[in-house]
């Protein structure tokens, strides 16, 4: 994951508080690479042996998503700290199965990207127009991202246009972030009774275009029905021509 390793070493290299002691890739060259930018003292190719080393606490999983399921296991298992990048498992039964390792080792903290954290000020000030009823009785939330369209003559690595490996396109790979959001900042009002929903393929940018064709999802939208009488409207969509924006919308019976 050559993006994410480059901006996540980078803030490695940048923060002396967490220092990085250990890097494990399976191309050497690059496991070399990053152990000179950010002063590691150790470099594996074999992530397995990383996890042998008792200066490690913690580790930043940053691979394709089809392996995470593994690697957070063995780190747990070696008692060490998980941050694993987004989408963290590629379905129900691998999310369970770490829940049911990480509630074994109670010390440990395990964790992947979060939307609450990410824009911490928005979503604490829209928990605190909620708690307080600031709208009246909640009943209506719009939640839409529109990412705009990669740049002319991007390509992305195989993996990422492969659904086997990818962990499930647009859904997954940035619902995750949507749907922290939306359950951190509702709470018990996000109780979800029935959801209809779309997914459509990404706009054709032909390689004549300067871009890479993935045959994955590259837009949804969804009704989501709750309990407690709030409706969800969620639409996330990407590689779109056209401006990017992110919208939310939160409606009340007073405002």
């Amino acid at each position: 994951a050559g993006q994410v390793t480059g901006y996540v070493s980078g803030v490695f290299a940048e923060h002396g508080a967490t220092p990085c002691v250990a890097v494990a890739d399976v191309h050497q060259n690059a496991a070399a690479a990053l152990t000179e930018r950010i002063g590691a003292r150790s470099k594996y190719s074999d992530y397995r042996e990383l996890l042998e080393n008792t200066e490690v606490d913690a580790v930043y999983i940053a691979t394709p998503p089809n392996i995470h399921h593994m690697m957070v296991l063995d780190a747990i298992a070696a008692g060490k700290h998980v941050i694993c990048e987004k989408p963290f498992m590629q379905n129900a039964t691998q999310a369970e199965e770490v829940l049911s390792a990480a509630r074994s080792k109670p010390d440990l903290k395990i964790g992947s990207c979060s939307s609450r954290f990410r824009d911490a000020t928005t979503a604490h000030r829209a928990c605190e127009i909620i708690s307080e009823e600031t709208l009246g009785s909640l009943y209506r939330v719009h939640f839409e991202t529109v990412s705009a369209a990669p740049p002319v003559g991007s390509t992305s690595p195989a993996w990422r246009n492969d659904p086997t490996m990818n962990g499930g396109a647009i859904l997954h790979v940035w619902g995750s972030y949507d749907l922290d959001w939306i359950s951190y900042v509702l709470g018990d009002l996000f109780t979800p009774r029935s959801i209809f929903a779309t997914t459509v393929p990404f706009l054709s940018l032909t390689p004549e275009r300067g871009c890479s064709t993935p045959d994955v999802d590259g837009r949804f939208s969804a009704e989501i029905v709750c309990d407690s009488g709030v409706s969800i409207h969620w639409e996330r969509r990407a590689g779109e021509h056209g401006p990017p924006t992110h919208h939310i919308e939160m409606r009340g019976e007073s405002g």
